[in-house]
Formats: C-alpha cells, sequence, structure tokens
C-alpha cells in the first residue's frame, strides 16, 4: 500500500471513528421556564407559536406549561367570542403568567350563553311537503 492510499484511508476513516467514539460536539438542551395560562372560556383553544397545546385545565386553575426561553405568540380562540393574540417574553427562571379572556363576538350566530343543544344547532325543523297522491 502506497502512503498516498494510506492517507486516503486515513482521512475517510477517522471522522468515521471519532463519530463513534463520541467525540462529535454535544449540542446543548434549550433552557426552558414556566408560563402559567389561564384562559375564559375553559374550552377555548390555545395556539402557542402557531402550534394546537393539548393540556387543558382539569379545576379551573391556571394550565403550568414548560416552554423555551424566549418570545412566543399565544392565540385564543373559542366559538362565538373574538379571538385574542398575546406576546409572551418568557425568561429563564422567572415564571410568566398569561390571563387571557375572550369578549362574546357581537356577530356571531352562535349565543355561548346558552346551553350547547345538538338538536338546537341544526336550526329550525323543515316541514316536508306530502308526496302527491298520483306520480
Amino acid at each position: 500500500m502506497t502512503l498516498r492510499a494510506m492517507l486516503r484511508t486515513l482521512t475517510v476513516c477517522i471522522p468515521m471513528l471519532s463519530g463513534l467514539a463520541g467525540c462529535h460536539p454535544q449540542v446543548p438542551p434549550t433552557p426552558t421556564s414556566t408560563l402559567l395560562l389561564r384562559v375564559s372560556p375553559q374550552t377555548s383553544s390555545v395556539l402557542l407559536d402557531d402550534q394546537p397545546l393539548l393540556a387543558r385545565s382539569t379545576t379551573g386553575g391556571p394550565v403550568r406549561l414548560r416552554v423555551p426561553v424566549g418570545p412566543h405568540r399565544l392565540e385564543v380562540r373559542a366559538l362565538g367570542h373574538l379571538s385574542a393574540y398575546r406576546d409572551v417574553d418568557v425568561r429563564a427562571g422567572v415564571e410568566s403568567s398569561v390571563l387571557v379572556t375572550l369578549r362574546p363576538d357581537p356577530d356571531a350566530e352562535f349565543d355561548p350563553s346558552e346551553p350547547s343543544d345538538p338538536a338546537s344547532s341544526r336550526g329550525p325543523a323543515l316541514a316536508v311537503p306530502p308526496l302527491p297522491a298520483r306520480l
């Protein structure tokens, strides 16, 4: 084997071996902090940075979330209400708290103060005319 061939082999093999040996740089974990979120109505949908949050409060209290440190955009929506947006800057070691109360949408056909009844949401019953005696 010539010196040139040996160098070519080393150039190819050494990076592969260093990856196996754990010599590649470690990516530090993203720092997180706590965000306390309370929304009204409780049935609201919440998006954090355009991603839906799947956490809901079962006690009516705030939801405690661990989120990456930095700026975030909250969007809160609910049927029959105007959507609300909040910009939140989450800082390391500081618990951030956000309260969002949605206002009813005056133009909505859905009345959020009335209980939800699937039968009434279909609208008025339609009268079906009888079939003619002869076709």
